[in-house]
């Protein structure tokens, strides 16, 4: 006798269901991954930015407002620079925010720090990001040269 049913055995849907259900698996733990890699690189790209716009505040203001060295201080307990003689410019981190005279310019920072080096007329920048999830960080060393003016007499 000829069988003359037509469809599928149980085994075949079977080992069909589960080459699907690893396609399927496969093509998530992609997804997922890509996404998470994405969020990475979006963060290390804020992070960089916002550590570039800091370095160039600090650098356009710190010509214009230092003169000399005594011009510029930096208290290390409160992370705050202080520059100027007539105009007084502030930066602080606080809460990994850099405020410029009480307004944030930039977040995600997690290290801030300035040294000025008398012999040479510069000043140190040094800016950390807080790290992403895949715990990288970004790093800025910055160093401005102060020009010192000379005052003559007429």
């Amino acid at each position: 006798m000829k069988n003359s049913r037509k469809g599928f055995t149980l085994i075949e849907v079977v080992i069909t269901m589960m080459i699907v259900v690893m396609v399927f698996g496969v093509i998530a733990s992609l997804v997922g991954f890509s996404t998470t890699f994405f969020k990475d690189e979006s963060t290390q790209v804020a992070n960089q930015e916002s550590l570039r716009l800091v370095a160039t505040y600090f650098e356009k203001d710190s010509r214009k407002y230092v003169s000399r060295n005594a011009d510029i201080s930096f208290n290390s307990t409160t992370n705050c620079a202080t520059m100027g003689s007539t105009t007084i410019i502030t930066y602080c981190l606080s809460s990994n925010n850099i405020l410029r005279n009480g307004v944030v310019i930039a977040n995600g920072v997690q290290s801030f720090n300035i040294v000025t080096d008398a012999a040479n007329s510069s000043i140190h920048l040094s800016l950390v990001s807080i790290p992403d999830t895949r715990n990288n960080t970004i790093e800025v060393n910055y160093m401005i040269r102060i020009r010192i003016g000379e005052t003559g007499t007429s």
